[in-house]
């Protein structure tokens, strides 16, 4: 553990056993071993298929492959020793759970929908990409927002002390605006922002001034903190106010190189057929995830519809099926065929592609809807979103919207095919999602019905 400790890389490890008997039971032990365990478990960007991946790819896959992206720390089976490591692990943001806990469900196409045209012909559209000229890179090249939001935890604990429980809990935005200084010392802190580095990902740039006052860079980079009601922001701390640009700024350098790839989405579509992509799959269920998140699964009896035997999936999810089930009567009278398909990440990789971008986007639903009569095809993409990620996937919203511009998308195999992009479905914007696919799917006629309760 000691020679571990003193600088030995641990990036590459997939097990670590402690040895000693004299497991300490103490906070500041604990806190020792839990950093070693973070650094073990950072992520190695493996390839697999011919691909490197810098983020998780088979987390709650029950795949094998999982064990490539675990680390498992072996120890004593001391109760006091193993709450106080736990306790010293959420402290540092790492996941960790008891080996053995969860269990494996299992999704299964149905016998229905594999008799079915759509399983047996039908075709899942999807955007073609191009290559991305090195000359012609800039911000909207690496699919950078402008406008970020922060939440403002980092005042002094005096500060927050002053403040009653209830004034905490009440919250106002606060814009960030700062002067050139601020940007120069906080770029100074961060490697990436050396003028040399910006060059390698920018080649259009002349100097460090250019990328903090031009409108191409951070010259139109928009701040806002969200902080409790009462407090002074006026009386906040430069340090504190430079810490908060630092957060953002490092949080910008790693979407460059998150997003720093060789192709962009277009606006072509191509196909894959149905049965090539959907599949049988299983999902390993972790219990311990919070209520919101927290996966269930429920057998899909008496919905024809959704064409998968069990419905794995987090509560938003389950709220998603429940009202598409209250439309489906409504649906069923304009319609011959209708499928939901649930877009699972680990087993089915269909995914668009960002237009003029690089970020990738699998929609966690895909309705497939027919019309015998003319031969019509309609691919309509539902995506369910938590309030707290409504900004920062504000991106994936407008390529939905998009998606229904019949003069941008070229689908050249089929005239009969039609894309629909849904707007979220989120809780705090339900009346927006129900009014959206009434009129894109029901003509503007209301698909309610009284056994939708919510």
């Amino acid at each position: 553990m000691a020679k571990v400790n003193e600088g030995w890389d641990v990036l590459n490890l997939y097990d670590i056993v402690r040895i000693s008997e004299q497991a300490s039971n103490s906070k500041t032990g604990t806190d020792s071993e839990a950093q070693l365990i973070g650094r073990g478990a950072r992520y190695y960007p493996f390839s697999y298929d011919g691909k490197r991946s810098f983020t998780r790819r088979f987390d709650t896959s029950a795949r094998d492959l999982s064990v490539l992206e675990q680390l498992h720390y072996h120890t004593i089976n001391e109760p006091a020793y193993i709450k106080t490591l736990h306790k010293s692990l959420e402290q540092a943001d790492i996941d960790a759970q008891h080996d053995g806990s969860g269990k494996v469900e299992h999704a299964r196409l149905k016998d229905d929908f594999k008799k079915s045209a759509v399983y047996q012909t039908g075709k899942l559209y999807f955007n073609e990409v191009e290559e991305i000229e090195s000359r012609s890179r800039c911000w909207e090249t690496y699919s950078l927002e402008t406008r970020f939001e922060v939440p403002y935890l980092t005042a002094s604990e005096e500060s927050l002390d002053n403040l009653s429980q209830s004034e905490h809990r009440k919250t106002k935005p606060e814009p960030l605006a700062l002067d050139e200084r601020f940007y120069r010392k906080a770029m100074q802190k961060i490697r990436f922002y050396e003028l040399d580095n910006l060059k390698r990902y920018f080649p259009n740039l002349t100097g460090i001034r250019e990328f903090i006052r031009s409108e191409a860079y951070l010259g139109k980079l928009k701040i806002s903190l969200t902080v409790p009601q009462s407090l002074d922001f006026s009386a906040v701390p430069a340090k504190e106010k430079l810490s908060l640009l630092e957060t953002v700024l490092i949080r910008i350098s790693e979407n460059v190189r998150r997003n720093d790839q060789k192709v962009r989405g277009t606006y072509r579509f191509t196909s894959q057929p149905v049965k090539d992509v959907i599949k049988d799959y299983s999902l390993h269920i972790d219990p311990s995830v919070i209520v919101n998140q927290k996966i269930t699964a429920e057998p899909t009896t008496g919905k024809k519809w959704y064409v998968f035997d069990n419905a794995i999936l987090n509560q938003l999810e389950h709220k998603l099926v429940k009202v598409l089930g209250a439309f489906m009567e409504k649906l069923k009278t304009r319609y011959d065929e209708i499928y939901l398909i649930r877009n699972d990440e680990q087993s089915t990789r269909f995914k668009l592609t960002e237009f003029g971008g690089v970020r990738g986007f699998m929609p966690d639903f895909i309705m497939i809807l027919t019309r015998h009569a003319d031969n019509a095809y309609w691919q309509v993409f539902i995506e369910p979103k938590g309030d707290d990620r409504l900004l920062e996937d504000a991106w994936k919203e407008r390529m939905l919207e998009t998606l229904n511009d019949e003069s941008r998308i070229i689908i050249d195999e089929n005239n009969d095919v039609r894309l629909i992009g849904i707007k979220f479905f989120a809780n705090s914007q339900m009346d927006t999602f129900i009014s959206d696919i009434q009129n894109k799917l029901n003509g503007g006629e209301p698909l309610e019905t009284s056994s939708l309760l919510l």
